[in-house]
Formats: structure tokens, sequence, C-alpha cells
């Protein structure tokens, strides 16, 4: 019997060690728990859009149709190439700030690519791509609906 008391005590003490800090609060005498977080973590905070968390990661060389809806972290003079197919739909691709993002003139890519990006300053920018689908340029024209590719590019 002792040593059953002594083991529940024992755990008792670890858990309380290891658990939540319990504050005394004003409502109906119950404890509050604290989410009080070290200085070392920082929380996520929510994207442009508010339908997420804006998570960067680094620029690829190419882009594709899998990177739909993310934000990427690239430095001034990075490129990267807009490879989003051509064998379903006809994109019209655009940029709200070109004077940080813009489309490299001149350039000869792949067949299916939209072109080369480079990053020309610091700042953010949105790449916008509208996919119409080719069937609906066929007698008659498909049904099949439009695609929106976006994604974020924030330079430093």
């Amino acid at each position: 019997m002792k040593r059953v008391f002594l083991i529940s005590a024992l755990l008792s003490v670890m858990l309380s060690a290891c658990g939540p800090k319990m504050v005394p609060s004003d409502v109906q005498g119950q404890p509050e728990v604290s989410t009080t977080l070290p200085e070392s973590v920082v929380p996520l905070t929510p994207d442009s859009n508010g339908d997420g968390v804006d998570v960067q990661t680094a620029l690829p060389q190419s882009i594709t149709m899998t990177d739909n809806g993310k934000t990427f972290s690239a430095k001034v003079g990075d490129s990267f190439l807009l490879n989003l197919g051509a064998d379903v739909y006809n994109w019209e691709v655009s940029v709200d700030n070109q004077n940080v993002l813009a489309l490299k003139m001149g350039v000869m890519v792949v067949k299916g690519a939209q072109g080369i990006y480079d990053m020309l300053q610091p700042g953010t920018a949105i790449l916008t791509a509208v996919g119409d689908p080719l069937c609906r340029q066929s007698a008659p024209p498909c049904g099949m609906p439009s695609v929106l590719f976006k994604i974020t590019v924030v330079v430093q």
C-alpha cells in the first residue's frame, strides 16, 4: 500500500513540474492555464489572404502548378522559370508590383513555360495567372472552368 501511495505521489509531483502552470483566476475560483510562450518561440502570423499561415519557402528555380498559393522568399538578382504547362490551359500572367518582380524580356523558354521572372528590388509582389481551357476555342466550346494560380514573392 505504501508503494502505491509513493508511486502516486511521485507521478503527481512529476506531472505538476512538467505540466502547465496554474494561475489563480477570478472566474468562479477556477484555475487558469498560463499560455505564455518562451521568448525563443515565435508564433506564425496569418497570411495576407487570412486563410492560413504565411510560410515562406526558398525560391526554387522552376515554379509549377504544385506551388499554387505558396509564399516564397528571394533576394534581389534571383530569378525563376514559371512553368505552368500549355497542354490544357492558355495562361494570362500578371504581376501586381513589377518594380519588385518582372518578366525577363527577349529570352526563349522551354515549351509550356510562361517566362523567366527576375527579382529587381526589395518588396513584395503577387504573381497571378489565369488559365483558360484550350477546349474553349473548339466548336462547340467545352464547359471546363478556368483556373487561378497565385504566388507571393517576398524579395529582401
